[in-house]
């Protein structure tokens, strides 16, 4: 009797365990398909996770038509020289150079979050270093300063390559704005924390000073930025938004509103928001008027482009864990964008309009239950759908969403994060700050990549120490023969001078190293390559690759040769907008008169023949030149002072001796192809490498 007691008592105990452990597993599941961005929550796990925080929470809507119907002309406070200015689409929008007078005037309503975020820190005494020094620093945030024109890198921190790819996009978009005003100097000396996470709690930092992408109603002590999906990231599933864009208007020129198919199309995956996501597929399963669907990324199941939703009158949105980032797109479209009331707000979202003369969309409540009446009333008076349809058009897509705009944001996001962080401020200038790489060598970077305390990379066998290119930018180079170590430095060449390509080599990979070892955070940087090289052994080796490069082109007894790299600037790498040319001094000569000629408006590209004679009379000019040729900047071209055509067929007899000199410092022994896996090695390797198998004799160039 005993002995049966204590099995049952044992068995109960097991049951009890299991059922524990049974729950524990569950609760686990729910949070990760709540809280997963991978596309592998299983489908019925979508239906058992709760609302939870995709529809208990409050939402928010917003009225600014004000802002909306005073865009014809600037304020009355502007400078008068503003009054016959005003916003054009087609001339401004991809302008990042706009002046604040101009950027008031162009965006009035764009920057109503950092006015609240300034009255919101104004009211607490405004911002201290301590505040900024209090506030957790988690995976995917940054610390930066902007000085004096500059942008300064103060620390980062990174977990996998997505969060790298964002704050690297962020601090790009930063950068660029910095970069394009007319006066950079002029901007107050700031220092801020930036969080690319989707939510402020997904970094514990409500209550604290940081910029963020998106907010509730109740997150006051953040200040919203752009999203880094704008301008300055190429997201593979979709695409980069500027691409988007022009593909979009290419695919509805030759489409009227009244040819569109008259549905609302929705594409998400469900379980970023399965309650919220699931009404909408409730709701609108079975009606005429829909085309709304899970869509399944690792399938591509019922996957349709962006420009394949603008093909229909109404197009859906919904929020996912937090806010969505592809609401951007979808206004891209000149379609009714029909979104529920939103609890999380993005800086450009004031600008949303949902009744009245400057409606620009359509907003149903959060549970979809409105939405059959909404579709009836819209579909009923197809000529309001219309006007909808443009004024999200003119609103977003061509104001509010442009290059211009965002440069002009992030302006005034620096002006109103200094007024109320003196303070900092203080604490920033009072220690010298370093610039650019200098400042890397000398603090970010001690003891790992360089050992010891000494951050000195000497290459004795060529003469000279890189830590001293980048540290002081000496205008000159001296590389001593004397003695005996500079007899063997001698043996090794005899005459180069600075500009010369062998020289920026081996300071533009230790720059990339040390770049691409910030971003890693805790990983060696040269792991990348499976620890192949050393620093010194990286330096030394490009080295060699620039001397192949510099002895693969005639140069006179000066070093002079006719090659160099002429680009032209007329965007930040956009395709069909800036190129790299190489070639021949007289033939870059002549495209950068051609392009100045154009860009002046003196030479028609409409008239080949026209153009064919002014070509030519530029080259006899050239040939006639007594002097040697030297390239100048130019409205639309910038000689880079380097003398060798890089990736031209000019430098294809100097493969051979390289892949030797490779083969002779790298044994099968030291790679691991299986760090490659997965990565495009630009100018390297063609294609993304797949599989080790793809790596082949043939593969390599």
């Amino acid at each position: 009797m005993h002995r049966s007691w204590n099995s049952w008592c044992s068995l109960r105990r097991m049951l009890f365990a299991g059922a524990m452990g049974a729950c524990g597993v569950l609760t686990y599941l729910m949070w990760f398909g709540m809280n997963s961005d991978r596309d592998n929550v299983p489908p019925l796990l979508t239906q058992l996770i709760p609302a939870g925080h995709c529809t208990c929470q409050s939402s928010t809507s917003f009225q600014c038509s004000d802002c909306l119907t005073c865009l014809a002309s600037p304020p009355s406070t502007e400078p008068e020289r503003l009054s016959t200015w005003s916003f054009q689409y087609g001339r401004d929008d991809q302008d990042l150079g706009l002046s604040k007078s101009q950027c008031q005037a162009s965006f009035p309503g764009l920057f109503q979050d950092i006015h609240r975020g300034v009255e919101y820190w104004r009211s607490r005494g405004g911002i201290s270093i301590d505040d900024l020094s209090a506030t957790p620093f988690e995976d995917g945030m940054a610390r930066a300063i902007i000085s004096n024109g500059e942008l300064y890198v103060v620390a980062t921190k990174a977990k996998g390559d997505d969060h790298r790819r964002k704050i690297l996009a962020t601090l790009g978009s930063i950068y660029r704005a910095l970069s394009a005003s007319s006066d950079r100097t002029s901007h107050p000396t700031i220092e801020f924390i930036f969080s690319i996470e989707d939510r402020v709690d997904d970094v514990h930092a409500v209550g604290h000073p940081v910029w963020v992408l998106s907010r509730r109603v109740s997150e006051e002590s953040v200040f919203l930025m752009p999203d880094f999906g704008y301008w300055s990231w190429a997201k593979s599933n979709i695409g980069p938004y500027g691409q988007v864009v022009e593909r979009v208007m290419a695919a509805e020129s030759e489409l009227r509103f009244a040819d569109k198919q008259q549905k609302i199309v929705w594409r998400g995956k469900l379980s970023f928001a399965p309650k919220l996501r699931r009404a909408l597929l409730d709701i609108a399963r079975g009606e005429p008027w829909s085309d709304v669907k899970e869509l399944d990324w690792s399938q591509k199941a019922n996957f349709l482009t962006m420009e394949d939703h603008c093909r229909y009158m109404f197009i859906g949105h919904v929020e996912g864990r937090a806010y969505s980032a592809s609401l951007k797109y979808r206004q891209a479209c000149r379609s009714v964008v029909v979104a529920h009331k939103l609890q999380y707000i993005q800086h450009h979202h004031y600008l949303l309009v949902s009744s009245g003369p400057e409606q620009n969309y359509v907003e149903v409540e959060r549970d979809f239950s409105d939405l059959p009446k909404r579709m009836d009333e819209l579909l009923k008076n197809l000529e309001k759908a219309e006007r909808i349809a443009d004024n999200n058009v003119k609103t977003f897509r061509e104001r509010y969403l442009t290059q211009a705009a965002e440069a002009c944001y992030w302006r005034a996001l620096w002006e109103g994060w200094a007024e109320v962080s003196s303070n900092v401020t203080r604490e920033v200038e009072r220690p010298a700050v370093e610039r650019g790489l200098r400042a890397v060598l000398s603090c970010t970077f001690k003891g790992k990549i360089f050992p010891g305390n000494t951050l000195s990379i000497e290459i004795d066998h060529l003469g000279f120490s890189i830590t001293h290119i980048v540290r002081d930018n000496p205008k000159t180079l001296t590389v001593y023969f004397g003695g005996v170590k500079g007899r063997a430095v001698g043996e090794n060449y005899i005459s180069l001078k600075l500009d010369a390509t062998q020289f920026p080599q081996p300071a533009l990979a230790l720059m990339v190293i040390l770049r691409f070892e910030d971003m890693r955070d805790k990983y060696v940087a040269l792991a990348a390559m499976g620890n192949i090289f050393t620093v010194e052994e990286v330096s030394v080796l490009v080295f060699y690759h620039g001397l192949k490069m510099q002895n693969a082109v005639k140069s006179d007894a000066n070093g002079a040769t006719d090659y160099s790299i002429l680009l032209e600037l007329v965007d930040y790498n956009v395709a069909n907008m800036q190129y790299i040319c190489a070639g021949d001094l007289r033939g870059l000569a002549t495209l950068s008169a051609l392009m100045n000629a154009i860009a002046a408006g003196s030479l028609s590209t409409s008239c080949v023949e026209e153009m064919q004679n002014f070509i030519q009379k530029t080259l006899t000019h050239l040939e006639s030149a007594k002097q040697p040729l030297v390239l100048q900047r130019s409205r639309a071209t910038m000689p880079l002072n380097v003398n060798v055509p890089f990736h031209s067929s000019l430098l294809r007899p100097g493969v051979d001796s390289f892949r030797y000199l490779l083969q002779r410092h790298i044994s099968e022994a030291m790679l691991d192809p299986r760090g490659l896996i997965g990565k495009y090695t630009p100018t390297l390797s063609p294609i993304l490498l797949s599989s080790p198998r793809s790596i082949s004799k043939a593969f390599w160039i």
